[in-house]
C-alpha cells in the first residue's frame, strides 16, 4: 500500500475472489500479509493475517471468521493507520498472493519442520487453509511466470545498481548484533569531504584522493571478509526470499524493472549457492546491502575505529517505544534538547515495568509481608506483575540477533504462566522477598525453556534470567524492605478499615493500566464515525448538565470558591439582563461561547444546536496514562483547564457567569466521560464478543461449527468449550479473578 493510502470498501470490489495486502519485505525477510477473503453472494468477509519470515517460519498470525463490510472496514482502518512509517503495503488479488507467496513460505515451514507457533497452531493451520482454497484460482506457477506475463520480457535491461534512499530500503542492513553473532568484522567509516577551500589548496587534492583511494581499497577488503563468513545456508534463503519477494512487491506496484531486477538477484545469488560460492558483492541486492550497513553504523558511530555513540538510553521522542515511559530532556550543551529515557540502563538493559507498576508492585508485597496474607492483594500483584515482566523481557529481547527473537506468541504464553506460577511461589506466611525472587528466576528460566527454545539458546535463556534476578532484587526486592521501614505499615493488620481501602484503591490503580490497553486497542478501530458517536452528547444532555450546575449553584446558595475566587467584592450580579440570572439565558449562553471561536476550553466542542462533544485528542494518548488516569477520576488536567482562577473573562466578563460556566463545563465533560465508558464498556462486554473470544480459555479450542464456547456466566469474560474445561479453569485461578472481570 502506498505510504498513506487509506483502505475503502470499494477495494473489495475489484477483485473476484478478495484482496491482499502485502508488506513490503525488511531486512531480516519479516512480511506480513493481510488476506480479505469473499465469502458467499451476499458476502461476508473472512480476514486473515500472517506474520513470515521469507525462509519459512510462520511468527504470528490471526483470522476473524463471517465479517459483515462494516466490522471489516473499521479493523482495516486502524491496522493501516498503525503501519505509517513502519510498512509499506501493496493490494493485490489473494489469489495470486496465495499462490506465488504464502503457500511457498508455508510448504517451506513445513519442510523445515519447524513448529507453526506452538500456543496456537490450530488457528494458524486454518489461517494457512484459506490460503491453500483460494490458490487453485492463480493461473501462474511461478515468480518468473508471473513477471514475465507481466510483461517482463520488454524490459531490455536490468538495474545494476539501487537507489539506496527508496523508503522501502530503510531496514536492508546488518545490525551490528548480526555482524558480531556472524564474527565479521564492522566496516570503515565513510570518507569525510574536506571543506572546498581545503580541498584546493596546497596538496589537499592529492591527500583526499589517496585517502578515498585507501578506504575504497578498505571497504572492498571488508565486504570480501564479511561475505565468506555471511554466505552461509540461512543467509542464501533470507536473500533469495527477499528478492523474490520483492519481484512480485514490485510487479504487483507495476514497476516491471525493479521487479526483473529482483528476480535477477535471486537468480544469481542461488547461482553462487549452488556452485558454492560466497555472494558476489556486485549482485545488485548484496551491494545494497553492505553499502546500507557501512551507512547506518557510519550514522550510529559504530563503524571501525568510530567512537561508539550508540547510548540505548537515548531517544528520538518524549517517550519509550516500549514501554511508553516518559524521557527526560538533556539541558547541557553538549547535546542540547536530546531526549534520555528512564526505563533502560545505557547499554540496553530494561527495567522492570514502570515506576508506577513497580511502586503498586513493591507496596502490594510490603503489605503482604507484613499482614502474612495475600488475598486482598493477590489481584493487585498479578496485574502488576504481569505488566512488568512483560515489559521486562520486551526490553530485554530488543537487543538480541535478530534471529533469536522470541515470536509474540512465545513472549504471550510464557508471561501469562509466569505470572500464575509467581503469584503461587508466595508464601504469605513466611514471606522472603529475596528467596521469592530466585524462586521467580528458576520459574522464568524453565518457562523461557519451554516455550522459546526454538529461538533461545540455553546460555541466552540463562544470561536473561541472571539479568532478570539482578533487576528484581534491585529494583523490587530491595524496595520491599525500604518500604516497610515506613511507621504506618507497622500497623496495618491492626487496622482492617484502613486495609480495606488500601486494597480497594490499589487494586484500582492496577487494573487500571489494562483497561487502558484494552480502551487504546478498542478505540484505534473504531472508525471516525463511531468515535465521535461515543464522545457526544445531545442538547437535552447539555441542557440537563447546565440545569444541574444552576440548581446547585443559586444566586443565595453559592459555594465559597465563587465568592473567594470571582476577582470582585461583588460575587452575585445584580444585572437582570445577565445570563446569570434565568436559566434558559444561562443555557443558551453556554451553547453560544462553547460554539463559538472563542471557545475557552480546549477539549469540548459544541454545535449551534447544542450537541456537544469531547475531542478526540484526549484519546490519543498512546502510553495510556491520560486514560488511565480518566477511569481512576484523576482528572486534574482538564479540571484545571476549567477553574484556572486567571481566565474568568474568557468565559464571561460577570464573574458569577464565569463561575456558572465553569462548573457546566466540568459537568458537561464528566457527563461525556461517562457515557464514553458506558460505551467501551458495552463494546467489551457485548453478547457476539466473537473477535476477541475464539478460544476456549482452559484448553485453547477454537470454535467452529463443531464447538459452540459458552461464557462464564458471572464475568461474562472468559469462555469454555465444555463444563469440564470451566471446572479446571475456575480451580486454575479464574475463581480468584472472576469478581474483578464481572460486567459492571
Amino acid at each position: 500500500m502506498a505510504h498513506g493510502l487509506k483502505f475503502s470498501p470499494r477495494t473489495l470490489s475489484k477483485y473476484k475472489h478478495g484482496v491482499a495486502y502485502v508488506s513490503n519485505v525488511d531486512g531480516r525477510g519479516i512480511f506480513s500479509v493481510y488476506g480479505i477473503f469473499k465469502r458467499g453472494q451476499k458476502p461476508s468477509y473472512d480476514l486473515v493475517n500472517i506474520l513470515c519470515y521469507v525462509a519459512g517460519e510462520i511468527r504470528d498470525g490471526f483470522l476473524v471468521e463471517r465479517l459483515t463490510e462494516n466490522e471489516l472496514v473499521p479493523i482495516l482502518e486502524s491496522t493501516f493507520r498503525l503501519a505509517v512509517g513502519k510498512a509499506v503495503f501493496q493490494p493485490v488479488a489473494i489469489e495470486e498472493a496465495a499462490k506465488l507467496l504464502v503457500i511457498p513460505c508455508y510448504e517451506k515451514a513445513k519442510a523445515r519442520g519447524v513448529e507453526l507457533l506452538s500456543n496456537c497452531e490450530d488457528e494458524v493451520q486454518r489461517s494457512f487453509e484459506f490460503y491453500e482454497r483460494v490458490s487453485r484460482f492463480c493461473p501462474y506457477s511461478s515468480e518468473e511466470e508471473f513477471v514475465m506475463a507481466k510483461g517482463g520480457s520488454e524490459v531490455k535491461k536490468t538495474f545494476s545498481h539501487l537507489d539506496l534512499r527508496r523508503r522501502e530500503f530503510d531496514a536492508w542492513w546488518l545490525e551490528k548484533s548480526e555482524l558480531e553473532h556472524l564474527g565479521c568484522a564492522l566496516p570503515v567509516p565513510p570518507v569525510n569531504y574536506p571543506e572546498s577551500g581545503q580541498l584546493l589548496s596546497g596538496g589537499g587534492m592529492i591527500d583526499f584522493m589517496s585517502e578515498v583511494n585507501n578506504q575504497r581499497s578498505k571497504i572492498s577488503a571488508w565486504k570480501k571478509r564479511t561475505l565468506e563468513k555471511f554466505s552461509i545456508p540461512v543467509n542464501f534463503e533470507r536473500l533469495v526470499g527477499i528478492s523474490r519477494h520483492q519481484a512480485l512487491w514490485y510487479t504487483w506496484k507495476g514497476d516491471l524493472k525493479m521487479g526483473v531486477t529482483m528476480l535477477e538477484s535471486a537468480k544469481k545469488i542461488c547461482d553462487d549457492q549452488s556452485s558454492e560460492r560466497t555472494m558476489n558483492a556486485r549482485i545488485p541486492v548484496v551491494e545494497l546491502f553492505l553499502n546500507l550497513t557501512q551507512i547506518k553504523l557510519a550514522r550510529m558511530g559504530e563503524c571501525e575505529g568510530q567512537f561508539n555513540k550508540v547510548d540505548w538510553q537515548l531517544s528520538k521522542g518524549p517517550q519509550c517505544k516500549i514501554c511508553h515511559a516518559p524521557a527526560k530532556t538533556e539541558t547541557n550543551d553538549a547535546s542540547p534538547g536530546t531526549w534520555i529515557l528512564t526505563c533502560v540502563e545505557k547499554d540496553g538493559r530494561g527495567k522492570i515495568g514502570t515506576d508506577a507498576t513497580r511502586k503498586t508492585l513493591v507496596t502490594a508485597l510490603a503489605i503482604v509481608k507484613q499482614i502474612k496474607d495475600l488475598s486482598k492483594f493477590q489481584t493487585t500483584v498479578e496485574y502488576s506483575l504481569k505488566y512488568s515482566l512483560e515489559i521486562f523481557l520486551e526490553h530485554s529481547f530488543v537487543n538480541l540477533y535478530w534471529e533469536k527473537k522470541p515470536t509474540p506468541p512465545m513472549t504471550e504464553v510464557l508471561v501469562d504462566e509466569a505470572v500464575i506460577l509467581f503469584v503461587k511461589a508466595i508464601d504469605s506466611e513466611n514471606f522472603d522477598p529475596y528467596g521469592w525472587g530466585e524462586s521467580c528466576r528458576i520459574i522464568l528460566q524453565e518457562l523461557m525453556s519451554k516455550h522459546c527454545n526454538e529461538k533461545l539458546s540455553e546460555g541466552t535463556i540463562s544470561d536473561v534470567a541472571q539479568l532478570f534476578k539482578r533487576a528484581f532484587e534491585s529494583q523490587i526486592v530491595q524496595n520491599i524492605y525500604k518500604i516497610q521501614e515506613v511507621p504506618q505499615y507497622a500497623s496495618l493488620h491492626d487496622d482492617t478499615t484502613s486495609l480495606h481501602q488500601l486494597s480497594s484503591v490499589m487494586t484500582a490503580m492496577s487494573v487500571a493500566p489494562s483497561i487502558a490497553n484494552q480502551f487504546l486497542f478498542k478505540w484505534q478501530g473504531k472508525t471516525d464515525k463511531e468515535k465521535k458517536k461515543a464522545l457526544s452528547g445531545s442538547f437535552n444532555d447539555l441542557l440537563a448538565a447546565t440545569k444541574k450546575v444552576y440548581g446547585s449553584y443559586l444566586r443565595n446558595n453559592l459555594p465559597p470558591c465563587l465568592s473567594q475566587n470571582s476577582g470582585s467584592s461583588q460575587s452575585v450580579c445584580n444585572k437582570k439582563e445577565c445570563a446569570c440570572q434565568d436559566l434558559a439565558k444561562f443555557q443558551d449562553y453556554v451553547v453560544d461561547l462553547l460554539s463559538s471561536g472563542r471557545n475557552p476550553v480546549s477539549f469540548l466542542s459544541c454545535s449551534s444546536e447544542g450537541n456537544v462533544t469531547l475531542t478526540a485528542a484526549l484519546f490519543m494518548d498512546n502510553s495510556g496514562e491520560l486514560i488511565s488516569d480518566m477511569m481512576l477520576c484523576h482528572d486534574m488536567y482538564i479540571y484545571e483547564e476549567i477553574m484556572d482562577v486567571d481566565n474568568h473573562e474568557e468565559f464571561a466578563k460577570c464573574p458569577h457567569l464565569a463561575q456558572l460556566c465553569k462548573f457546566a463545563c466540568g459537568e458537561i465533560y464528566t457527563m461525556l466521560k461517562v457515557r464514553m465508558v458506558a460505551d467501551f464498556k458495552e463494546t467489551i462486554w457485548r453478547k457476539n464478543a466473537s473477535l476477541e473470544m475464539r478460544h476456549c480459555f482452559c484448553c485453547g479450542q477454537m470454535a467452529s461449527e463443531d464447538v459452540n464456547l459458552l461464557k462464564c456466566g458471572a464475568c461474562k469474560a472468559v469462555v469454555y468449550c465444555t463444563l469440564e474445561c470451566q471446572k479446571k479453569d475456575w480451580k486454575a485461578g479464574h475463581k480468584q479473578k472472576c469478581h474483578t472481570l464481572r460486567k459492571p
